[in-house]
């Protein structure tokens, strides 16, 4: 019998939190993608939840809610996983700049590439206009 079923609403809380928690750590930014499905999995079952709740409590069915919920929670801590792995690699990229000269292969070492040639002919063509 659907009725006996209890609300998710414990679940519900912890999957606000964990979609307030995602957001908060930058998810948006840094897993824009699976933060906004968690987001949308957690509006629609709440608008789930809340049309259950309007029905008779014997034909209340929180199936669909529920599994809603819990896949919001389940993608906004993948999310959030996410968002750290990207937020790591970005400071460890701040840390460590890229040489001057691009790196094509570890056979061939070192190689100036046209950028790099472009900005040394542009430095020489002013020093020598300076002099």
């Amino acid at each position: 019998m659907t009725g006996c079923q209890d609300p998710p609403i414990h679940e519900l809380h912890k999957a606000r939190q964990a979609v307030e928690h995602a957001r908060r750590e930058g998810a948006l930014i840094f897993a824009p993608d699976l933060y906004s499905l968690a987001e949308s999995e957690l509006t629609i079952g709440e608008e789930e939840f809340l049309a259950q709740t309007r029905k008779m409590f014997w034909a209340r069915d929180y199936s669909m809610a529920t599994r809603l919920i819990m896949l919001a929670q389940t993608d906004a801590h993948q999310a959030l996983s996410l968002a750290k792995e990207e937020k790591q690699k970005s400071s460890m990229a701040d840390r460590n700049p890229p040489p001057h000269l691009s790196v094509h292969s570890h056979l061939e070492g070192h190689r100036l590439t046209k950028g790099d040639l472009f900005f040394q002919d542009h430095e020489r063509r002013n020093s020598s206009q300076a002099r």
